[in-house]
This record gives structure tokens, sequence and C-alpha cells, in this order.
């Protein structure tokens, strides 16, 4: 059972997401029904139905979903089931906790970024399993892979997709937050300078280390911990974006871009343009040399679907310092330094479509085919939820 239209997601992405999902899993065999959380009647129908074991969702918003009373067979049924949850955002906000508050006995959690996993553990409560998911390509549009250009030779020389708001509206609110705490509040702006400084520095480690240097006491588990890690989190990637939009508006390139922060061209052949649907992003890929991509600080041990799907189509992705992409660094992607060194270059070499794009795209593309398959990831996720030994593991833990 996949719900697909749950309150608060993108829905042309996730429909989209679901749609491949539920190839991948009729591919391997599975009945799969998928399922709009906000229709109750159905979701009742299923959760009571033993046939689907499995729920698969994203987020945390099962917490809310309505169940049998507790003590009825009915609930039974429902709690003997096993939960997925697939996480992209940091594991402190809020749309990645509330999975642990669920019915379910038994929940596992797939995270995206790698890097935050001691932290997920740190938060997380019985019944719990988090473990790395593995990333995935959409599947779609692909057919007509025969007449994709060269990576050197496709119209669009430079690509930027993402939200970008005011970073100091993030501020102002952590300010606000903690104005009763000065002393937190030090910590988090210190914290601020230091992921400004460096883009491999995780949001994590800057706000311990600042606590640390300055005497303050903040549990990052807290629900105020968790709240300073978000707004700065919020914060470092928005300041990032703003910095890099401001060199890329410089060159010809097309910047899709959602949000609250002002970004003008300053080049005649650099195109602003407002949210582009999924489909129609992965479309422009297909005629993209390079993707320069952003999840700085909250997301550095991620691969985003944003990234994986610009490799399958022989895009160069050129990507803020990442601990999940160094494998593939100088071979298949390009990463900068952590303070956006080596950016002119890339930017230079997209622009003159340089003979060594075509290279690296090509093995952009045999490193998703081999590499991010979804069939491949959700067979990993299956396995896992399927195996006794996950739960036994956890059950060790919590006790």
């Amino acid at each position: 059972m996949l719900p697909w239209l749950e309150a608060g997601l993108d829905r042309d992405l996730y429909q989209l997401d679901y749609a491949c999902l539920h190839a991948a899993l009729t591919g391997l065999g599975h009945a799969v029904r998928l399922v709009d959380p906000l229709d109750a009647r159905c979701l009742r129908e299923v959760l009571a139905a033993p046939e689907y074991p499995l729920v698969v969702t994203v987020r945390s918003q099962s917490k809310d979903w309505p169940t049998p009373d507790r003590g009825t067979p009915e609930f039974e049924v429902v709690r003997r089931k096993t939960l997925v949850t697939l996480i992209g955002n940091p594991p402190y906000y809020d749309g990645s906790t509330g999975f642990h508050d669920a019915v379910f006995d038994r929940k596992l959690g797939m995270l995206m970024d790698h890097d935050s996993l001691d932290y997920a553990a740190r938060v997380g409560r019985a019944g719990t399993r988090l473990l790395p998911y593995r990333p995935a390509y959409n599947d779609v549009g692909l057919r007509d892979e025969p007449r994709w250009l060269p990576t050197s030779r496709r119209p669009v020389p430079i690509l930027f997709v993402g939200n970008c708001d005011d970073p100091e509206h993030f501020r102002a609110s952590w300010r606000v937050a903690f104005g009763r705490h000065p002393e937190v509040v030090r910590a988090i702006e210190a914290a601020a300078e230091a992921l400004d400084a460096d883009l491999a520095l995780p949001v994590i480690g800057a706000l311990e280390r600042s606590t640390a240097d300055l005497s303050v006491e903040l549990d990052l588990r807290s629900k105020a911990g968790r709240l300073a890690l978000t707004l700065l989190t919020r914060f470092a990637t928005n300041r990032s974006r703003q910095r890099l939009l401001a060199r890329l508006t410089l060159y010809p390139s097309l910047i899709v871009v959602a949000g609250n922060s002002r970004v003008t061209s300053r080049h005649k052949d650099c195109v602003v343009a407002g949210p582009m649907t999924f489909a129609g992003m992965l479309e422009t890929m297909k005629r993209t040399r390079c993707l320069i991509s952003l999840n700085a600080n909250s997301m550095t041990g991620a691969i985003t679907e944003r990234v994986t799907n610009a490799m399958r189509r022989g895009v160069v992705v050129v990507n803020a310092p990442n601990t999940a992409m160094r494998r593939y660094a100088g071979t298949s992607l390009g990463l900068l330094g952590p303070a956006m060194e080596g950016l002119e270059g890339w930017l230079d070499s997209a622009l003159a479509g340089h003979p060594a794009l075509d290279e690296l795209g090509a093995s952009a593309i045999r490193v998703a085919r081999s590499t991010f398959r979804m069939d491949d990831a959700i067979g990993s996720i299956l396995r896992y939820a399927s195996d006794p030994a996950t739960w036994e593991a956890q059950l060790v833990a919590t006790r």
C-alpha cells in the first residue's frame, strides 16, 4: 500500500515518484494498491486487509491516519503491519520524526542523508529501525535515449533547479524563538558563520561544536534543539543558494527557482523561470550539459533524486562537497570545494561545451544504470523489512 497524496507534499513530484515505485514493485511480482490517505474510508479498508502487510509512505503523516480503536481485533491487524517511511529531509525536521508515533509495532525509517544516521538513532524510539536509503532515478521518458545529443552539444549549458528563500527570515525566527536565551542565539549564529565558510560542514556538527565551545546547554534531541537545527539548516541552505545564484546569473543558464528570494538575471542569456513540473524537469535534463546542485549542509551524505535523475540522463552534475558523492567525483560528476572553489571552471567548461563533458556524461549514465535503479532500491527495502534480523537488532538496541 503506497499512500501518494499526503497533505503538504508536492503532488506533481510524488504522483510521478509513486507511479515509478508502483511499476518497480509490480515488476518484482508484488501486489500493490495505491491509496490516498485523505480518503479515510479507502485507507481504513486497506489497513484492515491482512493481504497488505507492508505500508510504504513518505515522511510522517502516518501518525495522523485514522485507525480502529485500541484493543479491538481490527486494531491488532493494523498494529502488526510494517510501516516503511522514506525520509528525504533531515531527521530533526518534524516531518521526519512523526512516524515514530504511528501505531505500527514495526517502523522502518529509510534515510536519504546517510551522514545523519547517528543523530537519527539518538532520537529513535522503541519499535523503529533506521537504515540508509538507496537513491534511485525515475524510469520514465527514457525511450528516446538513442536520439539524445552528446552532453557537450546540448542546448542548455547550465541548469539550476531548487527553492531559495531569504535566509535572513530564518535568522529572525531563531532570534525570536530563543529571545529569552541569548546564549543559544549566540551558539546558533556562531554555527551559521561556520556553515557559511564551509559547505562540507554538517549542520548537526556545526551546532554541536558551537554549543560546546560556548558552554551552552542545548540538547539537540529536544524540541528546542530540533527547532534550532531546523532554522539553522534552512538559513545555511538558503544562504548558500543565494551565494550560488549570484554567480550563476552571470552565465547563460536556466534557473528554475521557487521561494521568496528575488533572483535577477545579469546575463542576456540567463533565464530565471518559476517552478517547473517534475516531468518537465526530467525532460529538460535530457537537453542539459551541467546541473549545478546544492543541498548544502543539511544533506552532506545524501544523493537526491535530482542528482540520480540527471546522471541517468547524461548530465554532468556539479554538487557541493558531499561524502556520499565523493566516490564518483571526477569520473561521473564534479564536487565543489568547501567555499565553492572550482565553480567557475565547471561553468566555463559547460558554456564552452568542453569535450570532456561527453565522457563524464556517458559515465554518469553507466553509473546510474548500474547503481541507482529503482527496482534495486525497492528490493533492498523489502529485504530489510522482511528480514527478522532487522527487527531483532532493534529489539536488542531498545531493551
